[in-house]
Parts: C-alpha cells; sequence; structure tokens
C-alpha cells in the first residue's frame, strides 16, 4: 500500500538569463549581416 508517499513536482518558471538574450540578438545581427552581404 502507497498511499503515504506523496510525489510533488514544484515547476518554478526559470527566467531566461540576459546572456542568453545577448546571444540571440548577436546571432541575429549576424545572420542579418550575411543577409545583407548575400544580397549586395
Amino acid at each position: 500500500d502507497y498511499d503515504d508517499i506523496v510525489v510533488r513536482m514544484d515547476v518554478a518558471p526559470v527566467p531566461l538569463p540576459a546572456a542568453a538574450w545577448l546571444l540571440v540578438a548577436g546571432l541575429g545581427g549576424l545572420g542579418a549581416v550575411a543577409r545583407r552581404r548575400k544580397a549586395a
């Protein structure tokens, strides 16, 4: 009888660090520059 075992999972929202936003912005900027160079 396993009625005394309670499995509780508290999932807290994990905030995305600012470094990840900077990385995404940098990669997006590099992609935009590469696309602009290819078009020119």
